[in-house]
């Protein structure tokens, strides 16, 4: 037989009763009862739920400061068991980077693996820097029901105008730039990022620069973060078109002090 019972809805709101009146430890009123059930399948709702009305879940503290890159920093993923039916989930960050500095962010779901890191597409969101820590969010994020890796990629812009230093490539693979002089001993933490060009633009995507070091002068290596270009095999001063470098610092460095993962109750 199939179940009459009629549907329960779940409130939208939870009612303080701060003016119920009793009598004898009893509710006078079927009025007054009605609330209480009310607000126990509020509460029960939401806890099961795990939104941010009653204990969120997932709070977690990120290292300070991160210096982010045009690469993007992938912030560590936190582990959320998805409620039954969930579809969606938002993030919260409290973070402090250059006022009127952009930095895009962009949600991914490691496992199970439907919104992957990369790029910042069309789902990225953007937060605007204060000059101080400011809460920043909803970033809207898939999610679903049972075990889940989420976590966030922050990819805030380069400094505006012209590079700050250039110079003639040596040698260069993978993750290591030699050049032909020792343009690199007067650089400090932290470090610009760099680049290569050929005669006709960049060749390779701006990198972070983590070391400084020596191959033939003091100071004429550079170590990065990743790879500086996709051109197998070595590039050298004989390569032809022949290749140059150029570093521009970052915009800003971004300190994120929290991050909150929530679920949307759809």
């Amino acid at each position: 037989m199939a179940d009459t019972a009629p549907r329960v809805t779940v409130p939208a709101s939870f009612h303080p009763l701060d003016e119920a009146v009793y009598v004898d430890g009893s509710a006078t009123t079927a009025w007054l009862g009605r609330e209480i059930s009310r607000d126990v399948r509020w509460l029960d709702y939401h806890l099961r739920r795990q939104c941010s009305e009653a204990y969120p879940q997932n709070s977690d503290t990120v290292a300070v400061p991160i210096a982010s890159n045009q690469a993007g920093v992938l912030i560590p993923p936190v582990s959320h068991y998805g409620t039954p039916g969930v579809r969606r989930g938002a993030w919260y960050l409290r973070a402090s980077f250059t006022a009127a500095a952009t930095c895009v962010v962009q949600p991914y779901v490691s496992t199970p693996a439907i919104y992957p890191p990369g790029r910042p597409g069309a789902t990225a969101g953007t937060m605007t820097g204060t000059g101080a820590a400011a809460n920043y969010g909803p970033f809207a994020t898939p999610l679903r029901e049972g075990a889940c890796r989420c976590g966030l990629i922050l990819f805030p812009h380069l400094a505006a105008g012209a590079a700050d230093d250039s110079g003639s490539v040596a040698l260069a693979h993978t993750d290591t730039i030699v050049s032909t002089a020792a343009d690199f001993v007067a650089l400090t933490r932290p470090y610009p990022m760099i680049r290569l060009l050929d005669g006709e633009g960049q060749a390779g995507h701006w990198t972070q620069i983590v070391g400084v070091g020596e191959t033939t002068v003091p100071g004429d290596t550079v170590y990065l973060a990743d790879w500086v270009t996709h051109v197998l095999g070595w590039i050298d001063a004989d390569s032809k078109p022949a290749y140059t470098w150029e570093t521009k610092a970052q915009a800003n460095g971004v300190a994120v002090y929290s991050k909150l993962l929530v679920e949307v109750v759809t």
